[in-house]
């Protein structure tokens, strides 16, 4: 009833070797407050106490979106998200519905809520940004290269030989 898929570590381990084998770039991202962007459905009523800042004592508000803290908000989100990069020209997998295929470009993005991990053409990367970046606010992170990032409480490291994947150190 509140299920929102994540992609598996295999779908993840693909796109990086799609990336390598390809010769691809691969860029992390953050949709900024991205439950926001989630409209809660018409069955769904949730009222909320206004803040102290406002003056609507005695009153409460209807929410028109998701709010962080809500059981339903990542399954909104993620509908929401499958619904846009729709919208620009992308598919969601059959085997894995958090990877999206971009059918122009062949481009391949898997997101956990949200967080992304885009891999692209160098050619083609600069679009695949400006495509996303028209439907949400994106906080763009760095490119996997030969420094360590982090993605999902791993670090990652891409070389033109290899991907390498490690726990880091707490």
């Amino acid at each position: 009833d509140v299920f929102a898929a994540t992609p598996t570590w295999a779908s993840l381990r693909l796109l990086l070797q799609m990336a390598l084998k390809k010769g691809w770039k691969v860029k992390l991202a953050d949709i900024a407050t991205a439950f926001f962007h989630a409209v809660l459905d018409e069955s769904e009523r949730v009222y909320i106490t206004p803040p102290a800042t406002e003056n609507a004592k005695g009153k409460v508000w209807r929410l028109l979106r998701s709010l962080y803290g809500l059981r339903k908000s990542p399954q909104r989100f993620q509908e929401h998200f499958a619904v846009m990069m729709r919208s620009i020209g992308f598919r969601c997998l059959l085997a894995d519905p958090q990877i999206f295929y971009h059918e122009e470009t062949g481009a391949l993005v898997v997101a956990h809520v949200d967080d992304l991990m885009i891999a692209a053409s160098e050619e083609d990367m600069p679009k695949i940004i400006k495509q996303i970046d028209s439907v949400f606010k994106v906080k763009w992170g760095e490119e996997l290269g030969d420094k360590w990032s982090t993605f999902l409480g791993k670090q990652w490291r891409i070389t033109k030989e290899k991907v390498y994947v490690r726990i880091p150190e707490k």
